[in-house]
């Protein structure tokens, strides 16, 4: 039972689809017995679907009794360097600060095989996880991303954040659904096609699009910041300030088959 609650921590799993895990011969009153005894018990909780329940990283932070140890981890949970806590606190070196931590984070390991944010371990330890998607995209607070930072250590085997993953069966949709918009977030779509979102890369897929006839440089940037600027994307704006102008010069800029012309 504890098993199948364990692969379902993020989602939660319903009643049905718990009997279809089990084998044909248990009993429907000894599982929802079961169920009920292990909700009561406070080791599930039903709030539609069933959850396995796990103390999380923010409860252990509550129960820390000592002054010191406290304001060094949060201080480490807002992003403050070791240097920087150890001068704000004073009477502390970079050292001791970093033992202080160290010290904290041992004692919970020791105390808590398992929390609740380790429902993230496979996610964060297979993808490339970056502060952005993990806080803005997937809704982890500050404490939830520092536990997995010291909790998992980086290493060199993951793999990158893109469309492959979407396709992974062990996330969960409910994480699919919001790492697909951080995923196409970096990307611009160009007819039927995606295309990651830097200028040089949008300019060329562009350039067929809008230059099948021959036309000017200053008329393509015109369609180009036009198309940029409906898609939302300020940050690919070609700055008309940095066009340089004169007036006796004329040359071309080509791509494939295509011809803008550009006067200087």
């Amino acid at each position: 039972m504890v098993n199948i609650l364990e692969l379902h921590r993020i989602e939660g799993i319903g009643l049905n689809e718990i009997k279809k895990a089990l084998p044909d011969s248990v009993p429907d009153d000894l599982l929802t017995g079961r169920l009920d005894k292990m909700t009561n018990k406070g080791d599930i909780r039903f709030d539609g679907n069933y959850f396995l329940v796990r103390p999380s990283f923010a409860d252990a932070l509550e129960g820390i009794d000592n002054e010191r140890t406290a304001q060094v981890i949060a201080c480490r949970i807002n992003g403050q360097t070791l240097e920087e806590i150890a001068q704000a606190l004073g009477g502390l070196t970079r050292e001791r600060v970093r033992q202080i931590e160290s010290n904290f984070l041992k004692q919970l390991s020791a105390k808590y095989a398992q929390m609740d944010e380790d429902k993230y371990e496979y996610i964060y330890t297979a993808y490339e996880l970056n502060r952005e998607l993990m806080k803005r995209y997937l809704g982890f607070s500050d404490i939830t991303v520092y536990y997995l930072e010291n909790r998992y250590k980086e290493t060199n085997t993951k793999q990158p954040v893109d469309e492959r993953m979407l396709d992974d069966p062990l996330i969960p949709d409910s994480l699919k659904r919001k790492i697909e918009k951080y995923i196409f977030s970096k990307k611009i779509r160009i007819g039927n096609e995606y295309v990651e979102a830097k200028r040089n890369l949008v300019e060329e897929a562009l350039f067929p699009i809008l230059c099948k006839d021959a036309i000017s440089y200053y008329d393509f940037v015109e369609k180009y910041n036009e198309f940029v600027t409906e898609n939302q994307k300020p940050e690919l704006l070609i700055p008309k300030d940095n066009i340089r102008v004169s007036m006796t010069e004329t040359s071309s800029l080509r791509t494939r088959s295509h011809t803008v012309t550009r006067s200087r």
